[in-house]
């Protein structure tokens, strides 16, 4: 077994129900707003909206400053191989 658990996947593992959002506009301040509103994952997308790598930090940032159990989820544009890790290298937790 890992030393790594991902919290995310043992709630998914469990019954009921968990509620997330798509975080599309780019806004750090909307992504610590939803942390705060009680959603179970926020999922920041970078491949269908203007979100770009300093964005997804600063949301990042504000999620974890909600001091919440939101969980982020980084939806990376298709990048080679080695630009994948990008995502990774924000803090966002690898599969």
């Amino acid at each position: 077994m890992s030393a790594f658990t991902n919290p995310l996947k043992q709630r998914f593992k469990e019954p009921g129900t968990l509620f997330g959002l798509w975080l599309s506009l780019g806004s750090a301040d909307a992504a610590e707003a939803l942390a705060h509103a009680g959603f179970d994952w926020l999922c920041i997308d970078m491949e269908h909206s203007p979100n770009d790598s300093r964005d997804v930090v600063e949301q990042l940032h504000a999620i974890a400053a909600a001091h919440l159990p939101s969980e982020p989820i980084v939806r990376a544009c298709h990048f080679p191989k080695a630009g994948s890790s990008s995502a990774c290298s924000m803090r966002a937790r690898a599969r």
